[in-house]
């Protein structure tokens, strides 16, 4: 992770460097729509699905950032890595509002997962949902 992390930082220092991207209330922005536009573009859904799920990566260590975290999880395709699937099962403990846990539990059905834990994403969707009976047959 620190080769990346480094060249991340490097790449961003370069396109701070010539105007390409600013910072704007601790976040980054793209400084010209002709870029922005271009650059989305170009392989959008794939590009930007990885640019979040690096991001992901590199906030997920820091306990101050777990709403980040999972705002850009939410972004990504399926990363595939063990750590997301908690990562998204605990923001949707600690969602104020069912619908947005039910929507990072979906999400978290999105990874690769072992059967038993999938089953487990499945009750917390179902009881996120209010669901009370499985109307359906559960299959694994």
């Amino acid at each position: 992770m620190g080769s990346d992390t480094s060249e991340i930082v490097e790449v961003i220092g370069r396109l701070r460097r010539l105007g390409i991207v600013t910072e704007h209330r601790g976040r980054l922005r793209v400084s010209h729509a002709l870029v922005r536009n271009a650059v989305l573009a170009e392989d959008a859904q794939g590009a930007l699905q990885e640019i979040h799920a690096r991001t992901a990566r590199l906030l997920r260590d820091d306990p101050g950032a777990q709403h980040s975290v999972c705002h850009h999880l939410m972004l990504s395709g399926p990363v595939g890595e063990d750590w997301v699937p908690g990562a998204l099962r605990a923001a949707a403990r600690g969602a104020a509002d069912a619908s947005i846990a039910m929507s990072c539990l979906r999400r978290a059905l999105a990874e690769p997962l072992p059967t038993d834990v999938r089953a487990q994403v499945l009750f917390e969707l179902a009881t996120a949902a209010g669901v009370r009976t499985c109307p359906l047959r559960c299959r694994t």
